[in-house]
């Protein structure tokens, strides 16, 4: 069973088509809503670079750079 909503879901799946800070504010509504989130995979944000890994709709992030 997925944490998200069927809309935030299909916009992660579909952010590799965003510029970068459409992708963040995706993941930024994403955790305004105190969804489960794992701490695992790795997240860079940044103007050239958003590397993300997503799986069973899942966000798995990693906050140590």
């Amino acid at each position: 069973m997925s944490h998200f909503s069927a809309l935030v879901r299909k916009q992660i799946l579909n952010s590799s088509l965003m510029l970068w800070h459409e992708q963040l504010e995706v993941i930024k509504k994403a955790l305004e809503k105190s969804l489960k989130i794992i701490d695992n995979g790795s997240y860079i944000l940044d103007k050239s670079n958003f590397i993300k890994f997503i799986t069973l709709d899942t966000l798995l992030i990693n906050h140590s750079l």
